[in-house]
């Protein structure tokens, strides 16, 4: 199961404070819906796309 978290709106400071945890994460990117489907596997993408998806139409998808 995977859950996506609105973390709300964040500026540049904000978004310097996110740590990375060594052994989880060793970047992030802010991506467009296409690099998304570049960068990560078809399933991860299709999760990420719709949760975008979800937040943009004030909803929830369950798969």
């Amino acid at each position: 199961m995977t859950f996506v978290y609105d973390g709300g709106t964040l500026d540049e400071v904000g978004t310097a404070d996110i740590p990375l945890p060594p052994d989880e994460l060793r970047r992030w990117a802010w991506c467009t819906e296409e690099q998304i489907r570049e960068r990560t596997s078809e399933l991860l993408a299709r999760r990420v796309v719709a949760a975008l998806r979800a937040k943009a139409e004030g909803t929830v998808f369950d798969r």
